[in-house]
């Protein structure tokens, strides 16, 4: 039996799955027969269909398994899967890897006015950008001591996104008075493991 060491899955926003097809090649004289597949980490990397015969593959031939990959957190993944059969040891490891992304991005994180003369306004633009293959629910809201300093007053986002989507809210800073004024920007996504999105508001009455 020929199986490669190593199988990488590539990259996937958290909670949603990616499929990469794993190769077996019958490198023996005798029909092989997969008895058994596990994975140390089921919850992230499965074994999926098989194109692999109950009857045996024969020499020479070579059949698939889908592994799907569901990364239950941002950054580097990895488990091992190992596949029985009746050749040789008995016993194939695969090492798997992949990637977590987060499956919405909200940008920036902070966005910082300076000064604005009593009666003036100042806009800045924040970006919603949606990773995942699915439609997503979006909500947003102003809140902290000087909220009422602050407003969403435009922009192309509106109550969905689409599946790999981008949309924008414009925030605008409008000093009624004197001083140093804060808030926080929340940004809630459905489905999206990291809601809410918090963008931190600061600016300056003169």
């Amino acid at each position: 039996m020929s199986v490669a060491g190593s199988l990488a899955l590539g990259s996937a926003p958290v909670a949603n799955t990616v499929t990469k097809n794993l190769t077996v090649k019958n490198i023996g004289h005798a029909p092989l027969f997969i008895i058994g597949m596990s994975s140390t980490d089921p919850a992230e990397f499965t074994p999926g269909t098989s194109t692999c015969p109950a009857t045996g593959l024969s020499q020479g031939l070579s059949c698939t398994i889908a592994i799907g990959f569901t990364p239950g957190a941002l950054g580097a993944r990895s488990a091992t899967i190992t596949l029985k059969d009746n050749a040789g040891k008995g016993v194939q490891n695969v090492a798997l890897s992949g990637t977590g992304l987060a499956d919405v991005v909200v940008s920036p994180a902070s966005i910082a006015y300076g000064n604005a003369k009593l009666s003036a306004k100042k806009s800045s633009t924040v970006t919603v950008k949606n990773a995942q293959p699915v439609e997503v629910a979006l909500s947003e809201s102003i809140t902290g001591t000087n909220a009422g300093y602050f407003a969403v007053t435009g922009g192309t986002c509106s109550g969905t996104l689409g599946a790999e989507a981008s949309c924008t809210y414009i925030v605008t800073f409008a000093p009624r008075a004197a001083g140093a004024r804060t808030a926080t920007l929340s940004v809630t996504a459905d489905p999206d493991l990291q809601s809410p999105h918090n963008v931190s508001l600061s600016g300056t009455g003169l």
